[in-house]
């Protein structure tokens, strides 16, 4: 197996799972990046979990905070492990759920389990979904930036041979989708 540097990787998200609605901090987001990067799976085994282990020194590197990456794990995997992802069909329906099932620090190792209800969102895609280069998803400032980059990015293939395109989102939908609105917050729901 090939071994390149994370800056060079890309991952895959189907568009449904790009446009679903979540609130997460940025480097939630980015360790979810770099996660599908490293899915771990056993193609014959359907039910085997999407397991990603992500090394410390890499992180720091990626993420460019060396001296707090550490002691914001145990935080940020807590956080990670509490937030539901509602995923829609654009016909009413919707399926709500937990992206991150566990996430454990052993021995210098995070380890990140992805909800398996979502291999058909991250695994063996090949129509409507987005591509991502984890060097540019891990350079963002803000989490808004970085899903709202997701958002339009899923959009690019309605270009064809023209050089623009038009769209539309109502505010309030655009908000729960770029994580502004909580979706989490108890006052919502």
């Amino acid at each position: 197996m090939e071994h390149r540097p994370l800056e060079e990787l890309s991952y895959r998200k189907s568009n449904e799972l790009v446009s679903a609605k979540y609130k997460s901090t940025l480097l939630e987001n980015q360790l979810i990046a770099i996660a599908l990067t490293r899915i771990e799976v056993n193609a014959r085994d359907k039910e085997s979990p999407l397991r990603a282990r992500l090394y410390p020194g890499e992180l720091k590197r990626l993420i460019g905070d060396p001296t707090h990456i550490y002691s914001r794990l145990k935080q940020v995997s807590k956080s990670m492990t509490g937030h539901s992802v509602v995923i829609e069909d654009g016909n009413g329906n919707f399926h709500a759920m937990a992206l991150v099932t566990n996430a454990d620090y052993v021995d210098g190792v995070l380890e990140i389990r992805i909800n398996n209800e979502l291999r058909n969102h991250i695994l063996g895609l090949e129509k409507r979904y987005t591509t991502l280069e984890l060097s540019v998803m891990t350079g963002f400032k803000k989490d808004s930036s970085f899903r709202l980059y997701e958002i339009l990015k899923s959009q690019i293939y309605k270009l064809n041979h023209s050089d623009h395109i038009n769209l539309e989102y109502n505010i309030s939908e655009l908000r729960f989708m770029i994580g502004l609105a909580n979706a989490d917050d108890i006052k919502i729901k």
